[in-house]
């Protein structure tokens, strides 16, 4: 779907709200058994990001505000982003289910929300950055329409997924940047 934007910006706004119907319904999904806790996935995560220069009172603050926020008990991706949706002439096709977790769809947001930021990296060309703020500018707004409030909560949960991040040592994410937003509230959330 990425490259499909790419090519056909007039089609930006559509291709968001495919990928909020997709995702929202992915989070309807709540009579899956198996699966691990998204919860405890994170908590793991932020406790390994010490070891990739996440500092201990940043931990804490992550550990503790992790602890306070609602469980969910929802099927959520983990790695959701136009990357990883390939349009068929079915209908789209969610790939690389590899981090699927019973959790907070909130979470979920806030980690593709995460994602966004790869493509606005100061490497990347101008045009990719305008359509990424597109983009996921669409997708906010659809997914709150299609699930009402939580937007606090997405900021909220946008710091606890700034330092899982470290815990998954991603390279492609500034240290730097990553800290910032544990720090203070998130900006890549508006």
């Amino acid at each position: 779907m990425f490259e499909y934007c790419q090519t056909k910006p007039s089609e930006l706004p559509r291709s968001a709200h495919i990928l909020t119907e997709v995702h929202a319904e992915i989070h309807a999904c709540n009579k899956v058994t198996g699966l691990k806790s998204q919860r405890k996935w994170l908590e793991k995560l932020i406790r390994t990001g010490s070891t990739n220069g996440l500092p201990d009172d940043l931990q804490e603050l992550a550990l503790e505000a992790l602890s306070a926020m609602p469980e969910g008990d929802r099927l959520c991706h983990n790695d959701f982003w136009p990357g990883n949706i390939v349009m068929s002439e079915q209908g789209p096709i969610v790939i690389d289910w590899g981090g699927i977790t019973i959790g907070n769809p909130l979470s979920d947001v806030a980690r593709t929300l995460v994602l966004k930021e790869v493509g606005l990296l100061p490497h990347q060309p101008q045009n990719t950055k305008l359509l990424m703020v597109g983009f996921y500018g669409f997708y906010l707004k659809r997914y709150f329409r299609l699930r009402s409030g939580g937007e606090q909560e997405v900021i909220a949960w946008a710091s606890i997924i700034a330092a899982a991040c470290l815990g998954e040592d991603w390279t492609w994410l500034p240290k730097d940047w990553l800290l910032s937003q544990i720090r203070g509230p998130a900006s890549f959330v508006r």
